[in-house]
């Protein structure tokens, strides 16, 4: 599946797509997918576990936090394309 290039989101109504989508804008999405994995790993390689699970100021998650939530995003969004996929007749 190809993703379309991201040229503008300022019709996007949502805060939270917009503000997310806009990381896209003038890069190859498929690129950016497939190389997001290797990418996290290189970010926190060094990392101790301490780094790790701190929180950077009240209310906001660990690093670790954040990389679980990614994967796990990663999980129900591969079902909901495979369900999506596998409707008969369903635009995808």
């Amino acid at each position: 599946m190809r993703v379309s290039k991201i040229s503008n989101v300022s019709r996007l109504r949502h805060p939270y797509t917009r503000r997310l989508l806009s990381n896209l804008i003038g890069r190859d999405p498929n690129r950016v997918f497939a190389s997001t994995p290797a990418e996290l790993r290189r970010l926190v390689r060094e990392l101790t576990r301490n780094e790790l699970i701190r929180r950077p100021a009240r209310g906001k998650w660990p690093i670790a936090w954040i990389v679980h939530h990614l994967a796990d995003t990663e999980v129900g969004f591969a079902f909901r394309i495979r369900l999506a996929m596998a409707e008969s007749g369903a635009p995808f």
